[in-house]
Formats: structure tokens, C-alpha cells, sequence
């Protein structure tokens, strides 16, 4: 069923977004409805998510997208006192949907469109947010009543975040609008370049790389590196690792240093010892179909010699079955219906009936 929905500005045909929150495991979603409605009855655009009690639709002023904020009231990671906040995009067409992804993980404060849908700005995070711009020249924050029933006021910034460029403090504050304006007045720009000042106070202001140098324990006087170093004093000498290197390291490995326990060799387990048992007897049963395949493969069939008593023993084995198949044929001739194992038994009757003469 659904719990809200918001109409698009602009003319026909209308745009209707419908939010549906989630019910029995499926998905929240919101699907735009054209007005009047199309041939096939249908939505034209559709985004699902989940953690949703709640959704704020923002449509662009000329509705050609729309970006909605879901909210909880319980954040389950624990991380957020006042729930969790996700931002999604979707054009009205539903040629494109998407998260929009955050600069900074927390709460979602705000989102408002540019006038021009060209893009807009998101505040998120914890204090200090960061605000991303989407597509725009300035941006303002503000402190509101009666949320916030102290220092209210705004600030407006620059698209790159330089300022603010005004900051104005009010006793209260219950709203803040960039004041509309025709198309037109105020056309877009690129991006304007920095300048080459700020470049070069930027790389000024840049603290130099610091320099890596040796340790050196506390309190050491250097003994030890002058000791190491050449008598010309053409630098440290590097020290050959190979002179102290064990010539033998499996003899090394089984000497004891005076003074401490001997290493300790640990044992496999016995799930370990059980796992590695079972894959040496897969292997070697492997091994064996292999070898049988190749070995029926390249020997030749030899004709099996059956002593007198084996011959007997089957003998008894075939006719126990040929009985089998003459009460299931006299079954037959009563009326009764065989079965498939039955009818399988009746058809092999000629193939036993000839292995019984050979064994004659």
C-alpha cells in the first residue's frame, strides 16, 4: 500500500512519485506514474531499497529527476543516535537510477536542488559535515530555530568551498531560500581556474618532506656506528650477512642457544591428521580408477576359465532367474499389467537362456 507520494512541477504529461515501504521482507520502493496515464497502465521509472520507514521526495525544478532520502528510526549498526539516512537518484524517464554516495559516513542533514537541475548539494556526516556540490556556484548552511534555539545564522560559500563570503548571526532562524530568478538572469560559467597566487601560497604553505634518517637507540653515544665505519671515512661499511649466515640451516635449526628451552615443534592435529588422510585416500582411489581405465583401454579381453564348481553356482543363478520370468509371464497371460523392472526381466530372458547353454 502506499504511504506517500509527490507530484513533479511542470506541465503535461504530470509525474507522480509513489513510495511503497517495505512489508514482509520485500523492498521499499517509489515508482513514478506519468498523468494521464500511459498505453500499458505502468510506472515509467522505479527504484527499490530497504531501510526505509520513511522517505523525503525532492524533485528538480523541472522535474526531470528525483532524489529521495530514506530514513530510519534505529541506525543497527549502532553508529547513528537518530537512525539512518541513504540518498538515491532517479531520473523521471527511469533511463538512469543510483545511490548517491557520501563524502563522509553518518547522517544525512540536507540535499537541494540547483535552480537550474543541473545538480545539486548534499550535507552529510558528523560535526563538521561535509557538503558536496554537485553543480553550482554557491552554496549556504544555516543554524535554525527551533531545532537549534542558539546561535542561529548562515553562511554562504563559493562551489569550491573558499569562505564563508557572508556570515550573518540572527536571534532566530527558521528558514533560509536562495530567492528565485528567471531563466536566464543569471546564466551558467565553467568553473573558474585558481588563481596563480593561491597556487603558489598552496605549495608555499606545503610543510617540507621530512627526512628520513637512521635509528638510534636512546642515550647511545654512535660507538657503535663508528666502529662500522671505514677508516678512510668513505662511509658505512655494510655488513656481510652471508660471513654469519649458518652453513647448514637444518643443523642450525636443531641447535639450542645456551641458556633458553629447546624450540618447540608443534604437532599436527588430530582433525588435521584425520583431513589428511582422507585426501591421501581420495588420491590413491583416483589413482586406481585411472589405471584400471587405462589398463581396459590398451589390454585385451581374455576369456574367463570357470572351474566346474563356479559353472554350477551359475548355472542355479540363471535359472533361479529364468523362474523369476515365468511366473511374471504367467502373471501376463492372467490379465495382470507388468511394470518396467517387470518387462525389463522378460526382454534379458534370451540373453540368459544363451549364457545357461554355454555353461552346459
Amino acid at each position: 500500500n502506499a504511504a506517500s507520494f509527490s507530484v513533479a512541477p511542470g506541465g503535461l504529461p504530470y509525474k507522480i512519485a509513489v513510495f511503497v515501504p517495505e512489508k514482509k521482507g520485500k523492498p521499499a520502493s517509489v515508482r513514478i506514474f506519468p498523468f494521464p496515464p500511459n498505453a500499458a497502465q505502468s510506472h515509467v521509472a522505479f527504484k527499490s531499497f530497504y531501510k526505509a520507514q520513511d522517505v523525503k521526495m525532492k524533485w528538480a525544478p523541472n522535474g526531470s529527476a528525483l532524489i529521495i532520502e530514506t530514513s530510519t528510526d534505529v541506525d543497527t549498526s549502532g553508529k547513528s543516535y537518530y537512525g539512518e539516512t541513504n540518498l538515491f537518484y532517479v531520473q523521471s524517464d527511469g533511463q538512469y537510477d543510483c545511490s548517491i554516495p557520501l563524502t563522509k559516513e553518518g547522517t544525512v542533514h540536507d540535499v537541494q536542488w540547483d535552480p537550474t537541475s543541473k545538480g545539486f548539494v548534499v550535507i552529510a556526516g558528523a560535526m563538521p559535515s561535509n557538503a558536496t556540490v554537485s553543480h553550482s556556484r554557491y552554496f549556504y548552511t544555516a543554524t535554525t530555530f527551533p531545532r537549534v534555539r542558539v546561535d542561529n545564522g548562515f553562511k554562504l560559500f563559493k562551489y569550491d568551498g573558499t569562505g564563508p563570503v557572508v556570515s550573518e548571526s540572527r536571534t532566530e532562524v527558521y528558514d533560509l531560500q536562495f530567492r528565485p530568478a528567471a531563466a536566464g538572469v543569471y546564466p551558467n560559467r565553467p568553473a573558474s581556474p585558481r588563481a596563480k597566487e593561491s597556487e603558489a601560497e598552496a605549495s608555499a604553505a606545503a610543510p617540507p618532506a621530512p627526512v628520513r634518517r637512521a635509528y638510534r637507540p636512546p642515550h647511545s653515544t654512535g660507538a657503535l656506528a663508528d666502529l662500522l665505519r671505514r677508516e678512510d671515512g668513505a662511509g658505512s661499511r655494510k655488513l656481510d650477512r652471508n660471513k654469519y649466515a649458518p652453513s647448514n640451516s637444518a643443523v642450525a635449526a636443531t641447535k639450542v642457544i645456551p641458556g633458553l628451552d629447546a624450540p618447540v615443534v608443534k604437532k599436527p592435529s588430530k582433525s588435521e591428521k584425520k583431513k589428511k588422510a582422507i585426501e591421501a585416500a581420495e588420491a590413491k582411489a583416483e589413482l586406481e580408477r585411472v589405471t584400471q581405465a587405462l589398463l581396459a583401454q590398451t589390454l585385451p579381453d581374455e576369456p574367463v576359465v570357470l572351474t566346474p564348481e563356479e559353472k554350477q553356482k551359475k548355472a542355479k543363478a540363471i535359472q533361479k532367474k529364468l523362474k523369476q520370468i515365468a511366473d511374471i509371464k504367467a502373471k501376463q497371460a492372467s490379465g495382470d499389467t507388468l511394470n518396467d523392472d517387470q518387462l525389463a526381466k522378460v526382454g534379458n530372458e534370451p540373453t540368459l537362456l544363451a549364457e545357461l547353454a554355454a555353461l552346459a
